[in-house]
């Protein structure tokens, strides 16, 4: 192997373990954290300038922990440490910053209506997956690619209710409402065993499916969950956020649609599947009610070409992640000798 790839990836390596021993001693010393940040800089030259798959990797499950640890954990020190929180907004800076470079000058909509015709042109799938990846998955992959596909979603998923509870916040009217009407089903009103969440893991569990530790996850995949994670956190982050919300709900009943229909091909029982089925339906409702009552009001109570513009541009953003990481996990499934990943 070239000896320059061996290197990089020893310097990846470094970056993340040291990045582990910060987490687990929060009192390591200025000097540790000294020699983190500098291998914080090395690791965001490597993979946003030479574009090295190692260090994307690296920062990407860096960052990932500490957005889990923010969401998931109470009294955690990482959410209080500035030298996480001085990461975190480097990293999600630095990939946010290459993603709308690939978006590019893209003609986006400057008006509510505009808006609306654009989003539903791009939402409109005619009948079609929305990656190739998915028809592989309801026609052509086994119960072990299956397997692997719910593996990989399960290690990056990111609980809807927390994004949605989250991304709420300050937001008043009927757009409020709006949220709280995703919300609602989310949890499965007043049933517990309809949590969405609960659904999804009951999958998990009735697959055998264990565990992957972040490190054997593609980047691709944990791009997706860190995009769900921050874009809600951060209030400034709001316009985008709704787009990437409202595409995503656009597209997710012919995406759920396939899974189901693969799994059940496979054998998979229906209670098993009844997350995914739920949303093949569900969804289509929640995208055009995001649609109405969540961005095209704040679109015309602030009569903004630049909020349009920054909304569309979240729809482009989830775009972008999503299909990455479809042909990532496409790639994977569909290689002749499937090996690991990292």
């Amino acid at each position: 192997m070239n000896p320059q790839i061996i290197y990089n990836r020893e310097r990846a390596n470094e970056f993340f373990i040291r990045f582990k021993a910060r987490i687990a001693c929060p009192e390591a010393g200025e000097d540790a954290d000294n020699r983190l940040r500098s291998l914080l800089n090395e690791q965001l030259h490597d993979a946003y300038r030479a574009h090295r798959s190692d260090s994307l990797h690296a920062l990407h499950v860096s960052l990932h922990e500490i957005l889990h640890r923010r969401f998931n954990n109470t009294g955690d020190s990482v959410e209080r440490a500035p030298l996480m929180f001085e990461m975190q907004q480097q990293i999600i800076q630095a990939q946010l910053s290459a993603d709308l470079r690939l978006i590019g000058e893209t003609q986006l909509p400057e008006s509510a209506d505009q808006f609306e015709r654009w989003f539903n042109e791009r939402s409109d799938l005619g009948g079609r997956a929305p990656h190739r990846l998915f028809d592989f998955i309801e026609i052509e992959a086994s119960l072990d690619q299956f397997r692997r596909f719910i593996a990989v979603e399960a290690s990056v998923h990111v609980s809807f209710d927390d994004v949605i509870a989250l991304a709420q916040v300050g937001v008043r009217g009927e757009p409020r409402r709006e949220f709280f009407r995703n919300l609602q089903d989310e949890i499965g009103t007043s049933d517990s065993s309809e949590f969405h969440l609960t659904m999804f893991e009951n999958l998990v569990t009735g697959l055998g499916v264990r565990p992957i530790d972040r490190t054997a996850v593609p980047w691709e995949a944990l791009t997706c969950g860190n995009y769900m994670m921050f874009l809600s956190y951060f209030r400034h982050f709001y316009p985008y956020c709704i787009g990437y919300l409202g595409h995503l709900e656009a597209l997710t009943p012919a995406r759920f649609g396939c899974i189901a229909r693969g799994g059940a091909r496979l054998g998979v029982t229906a209670p098993l599947l009844a997350y995914h089925s739920e949303h093949s339906e569900l969804d289509a409702e929640h995208a055009q009610g995001w649609l109405r009552n969540v961005i095209l009001p704040a679109i015309r109570a602030n009569d903004s070409i630049r909020l349009s513009r920054e909304i569309a541009t979240g729809v482009l953003l989830r775009e972008c992640v999503s299909q990455r990481y479809w042909n990532a996990m496409l790639a994977e499934l569909t290689a002749e000798h499937p090996t690991s990943m990292r």
